[in-house]
């Protein structure tokens, strides 16, 4: 007799919270068959998100730093825990973009996940965030991240993935040629259009969390 093993996705936005993109990867997973959880806030006020679009220079990290990191990541654990209990989930994955992949890579310890999926994460330290950036050493488990090879936000983290995805087995890093920062989000924020988005590249990036989501269940 078969075992259906049942995949559990969570999914983290950037730090502007969901956009209209960010419910496109969502209903497109489930429209794979996955169950899904969706994180839809980090706790920031209405005002504040509009700082890093107005703003340019260090009051743009006021938005990152006036968020609870450790609450955000204990509702990833107890996401993880409800796809396996609830919904019976063999194989739960953790994926964001910008800082929702930050989070999804501290998660992934605490919340036992059996991979992670991260867009342009940060792995840098930067002065004026009062947060420790992800870190990719010592990885356990499989783990895929994506950067545009033109990145300007955190482009000294692109050498850094790559440098640990050749010690480090569970690590895949693939760079798209071309595009920036954010290249895989439609929308920055309600239906505001990203400048940065770049179709190839997201489509791309895409098609391939979706087969290495397939891939990692299948291997289960």
């Amino acid at each position: 007799m078969s075992v259906v093993r049942r995949v559990g996705v969570i999914v983290l936005p950037m730090v502007f919270g969901p956009s209209d993109s960010f419910y496109a990867h969502v209903d497109d997973l489930e429209d794979q068959g996955y169950a899904v959880l969706r994180v839809d806030d980090y706790g920031v006020t209405e005002a504040l998100k509009l700082i890093p679009l107005l703003v340019s220079g260090h009051r743009r990290n006021l938005l990152v730093n006036s968020i609870d990191e450790q609450a955000v990541i204990q509702v990833v654990v107890e996401a993880a825990a409800y796809l396996r209990d609830k919904d019976k989930c063999t194989t739960v994955i953790a994926l964001g973009f910008g800082f929702g992949g930050i989070i999804a890579l501290k998660a992934a310890a605490a919340a036992n996940v059996d991979g992670t999926i991260a867009w342009y994460p940060h792995l840098v330290v930067d002065a004026e965030v009062t947060k420790e950036p992800a870190n990719l050493a010592g990885l356990t488990r499989p783990t895929l991240v994506f950067y545009g090879a033109a990145d300007k936000v955190t482009p000294g983290s692109i050498p850094i993935a790559q440098a640990v995805a050749r010690q480090s087995e569970p690590l895949r890093v693939e760079v798209f040629p071309g595009a920036g920062h954010a290249f895989a989000d439609r929308h920055v924020w309600r239906g505001m259009r990203s400048p940065l988005y770049d179709k190839t590249a997201a489509a791309a990036s895409w098609t391939a969390a979706l087969r290495w989501i397939h891939n990692l269940a299948a291997a289960a």
